[in-house]
């Protein structure tokens, strides 16, 4: 019988003190709450990634506790996944086996310049692992940095960090780069323009810290 995702996970897992708390980011109810909350690679796949983003924020017992999230990028090299997602998702219908399969076939010559694989990295997943997420999982929610930018804001959470930089702008590694640099300033104006010409990679990894208290639960 093929485990389950929990039984998989305390496999993984081991003997370390990680307690395994099984539901949806917006139904569990921890028994407490945390000093750092890491989400990488999932809010995005969510029906709403504002939404998902907030309840990691209510997890946080107080202010300067951090807040660590991974979210796909597509304003740098990784542009054409829209459109890619789109042809798969037009030959391979509803059928999320099939739209893997399709994503294998299309598009398995791209993983080597987005993320490990077994010929060039230590880390890396197999080839099914990544055909299903990128393919076949139903949602992939793209946002720009000025949009993810001012959630923190609206979160009260302060940047302190992120790859790519979304408060000044990385160095240019090309001619259209310097220009959109000289042209914008090197703060955040043009910032998804600018990740565009500079071929940024397909995620943007951000840490922020909580500024405001937390309410008490009801």
């Amino acid at each position: 019988m093929t485990p389950s995702v929990v039984e998989r996970a305390r496999e993984v897992i081991g003997d370390r003190a990680i307690e395994i708390i099984p539901g949806s980011l917006f139904t569990a109810r921890p028994e407490g709450l945390f000093d750092i909350v890491v989400a990488d690679g999932m809010l995005h796949h969510t029906g709403d990634t504002l939404a998902a983003l907030t309840k990691c924020v209510e997890y946080l017992s107080r202010g300067g506790d951090l807040l660590i999230i991974g979210l796909v990028n597509v304003w740098g090299k990784f542009w054409w996944f829209g459109p890619a997602r789109g042809i798969v998702r037009l030959l391979g219908g509803s059928d999320f086996h099939r739209r893997a399969r399709w994503g294998r076939r299309l598009f398995a010559w791209t993983r080597g310049g987005h993320e490990g694989t077994r010929d060039a990295k230590a880390w890396f997943r197999s080839v099914e692992s990544w055909s299903y997420d990128w393919f076949a999982n139903p949602r992939w929610n793209r946002h720009s940095p000025a949009e993810i930018y001012g959630w923190l804001h609206r979160l009260g959470l302060e940047h302190v960090g992120s790859q790519p930089p979304m408060q000044e702008k990385a160095p240019p590694r090309n001619l259209a780069a310097r220009v959109i640099r000289r042209i914008s300033g090197n703060g955040r104006a043009l910032m998804s323009l600018y990740w565009l010409v500079n071929r940024e990679p397909n995620m943007v990894y951000l840490c922020a810290r909580k500024t405001l208290p937390s309410e008490p639960r009801t």
